[in-house]
C-alpha cells in the first residue's frame, strides 16, 4: 500500500514537472515575443496618460532610427501686458494659449485685458534643451497641457476651455478680442469653471509628427497635432502700471525622442518597426475626447480587443488570439485582464 502510494506520488509529481517544462517551451517563443510586445504597448499607453511621471517607453512610429529620450517641464505664471492701471487692482481678463509639440518653440499666444488686445509679457518656450548645440533633430512622443488656479479662492473667475487639434491654422489663437477667444472656447473639448481643481489636456500625434524635425523653427506651423488652453473672464491683478498678473500657472510637460549633432560622441541604433502605430493605438481608444481630458479609456474596451478591431498586421491578429487564451497563460499578467 505504501508502495503505491509513493509511485502515485511520483507520478504526479512528473505530471506537474512535464506541465511547468510544457509551460516555458510555450512562452520561449511566439508568445514570448508577443509577451514582450504587449509589455511595450502597455508602456507607451502609460507615457501617453501621464507624460509628468511616466516611465519613458519607445514609440510606435515609423522610420527605424531610434533616438535618445528626454523630459522637458517648463511652467510659469502669465503676465500680460495691460493698459494703463493702478498695481493691486483686480480685474479679469482672457489669453490663449496654443502648444504643438512638434514645433519649436512651439506656441502661440493672444489675450485682451478690457478692451485692449494685449499679449504675454513672458513667452516661455519649451525648456533650453532643445536649443543646445549638441540636438540635430526632435519628434515629439508624448505631451500634456495645464492651467492650475492659484490665489484669493474668493476671486476665482471667468472658464477655462481645454482644446486639441490636428493640422491647425496658423492663425488660430492669434486671437486679441475677447469675442475671438470666446469662440475658440465654443469650440473647445471641454469649458470648465476655473474652480480650485487642475485643468489638463493630454496630446496625442498626428502622422506628421512621427518626423524628425529640425530645432529652430518660428512657432507654429501647419501640420502636427496641438493642445490648447483658453481662459474666458479669469481673475488677475495689477503687478505693475501696465502688467497684469494671472492667478493661475501654465504647465506643459513634453516628451521628445531626440538625435544627436554630429562629434557629440553619441551614436544612434537602427532599430525595427514595432507591429502597431501610433494610429491603430488610437483606433483603440473608443472616446478620444474623453481620453484626452481624463487619460481613461472608456469603460469595457481592453486595450487589446480595440486594438486588434482596426489592426491588419497579423502579429496583431495573434496577440489578439493570445489574449482570448489568457487563463492558460499564467506566465503572461500583462495580458491578465488588460482593461485600461
Amino acid at each position: 500500500m505504501a508502495r503505491n502510494k509513493g509511485n502515485q506520488q511520483k507520478a504526479k509529481r512528473k505530471v506537474r514537472r512535464a506541465i511547468r517544462s510544457g509551460r516555458k517551451r510555450q512562452l520561449s517563443g511566439q508568445e514570448a515575443r508577443l509577451g514582450a510586445q504587449w509589455r511595450s504597448l502597455v508602456a507607451y499607453d502609460m507615457m501617453i496618460r501621464d507624460p509628468c511621471a511616466a516611465a519613458f517607453a519607445r514609440a510606435p512610429y515609423a522610420g527605424g532610427t531610434s533616438g535618445y529620450m528626454a523630459r522637458i517641464n517648463t511652467s510659469f505664471v502669465p503676465v500680460l501686458i495691460a493698459p494703463a492701471g493702478t498695481v493691486g487692482t483686480k480685474v479679469t481678463a482672457n489669453f490663449t494659449y496654443i502648444f504643438q509639440p512638434g514645433a519649436f518653440p512651439g506656441y502661440l499666444i493672444g489675450a485682451n485685458v478690457g478692451s485692449t488686445t494685449t499679449s504675454f509679457t513672458n513667452l516661455t518656450q519649451t525648456g533650453t534643451f532643445l536649443s543646445n548645440a549638441a540636438v540635430r533633430q526632435f519628434r515629439p512622443v508624448a505631451a500634456c497641457l495645464k492651467w492650475i488656479p492659484s490665489g484669493p479662492l474668493l476671486d476665482r473667475a471667468g472658464v477655462v476651455a481645454m482644446g486639441y487639434t490636428q493640422a491647425p491654422s496658423k492663425t488660430v489663437g492669434a486671437a486679441g478680442a475677447a469675442s475671438d477667444h470666446q469662440a475658440l472656447a465654443n469650440n473647445a473639448l471641454r469649458r470648465a469653471n476655473n474652480g480650485s481643481d487642475t485643468h489638463e489636456v493630454r496630446w496625442l500625434p498626428a502622422p506628421s509628427d512621427e518626423s524628425y524635425l529640425p530645432t529652430g523653427s518660428t512657432g507654429i506651423n501647419n501640420s502636427g497635432a496641438c493642445v490648447s488652453m483658453t481662459g474666458v473672464g479669469l481673475d488677475g491683478v495689477y503687478t505693475a502700471a501696465t502688467n497684469v498678473t494671472m492667478n493661475g500657472i501654465l504647465e506643459f510637460t513634453l516628451i521628445v525622442e531626440w538625435l544627436p549633432e554630429g562629434g557629440q560622441g553619441l551614436s544612434t541604433v537602427p532599430e525595427t518597426n514595432l507591429p502597431y502605430t501610433s494610429q491603430q493605438y488610437q483606433s483603440s481608444i473608443a472616446d478620444i475626447g474623453n481620453f484626452l481630458l481624463t487619460g481613461t479609456r472608456s469603460f469595457g474596451d481592453a486595450l487589446g480587443r480595440g486594438l486588434a478591431r482596426g489592426a491588419t498586421q497579423s502579429v496583431i491578429q495573434s496577440i489578439s488570439s493570445v489574449g482570448s487564451r489568457r487563463r492558460s497563460a499564467p506566465g503572461m499578467p500583462l495580458i491578465e485582464h488588460l482593461e485600461l
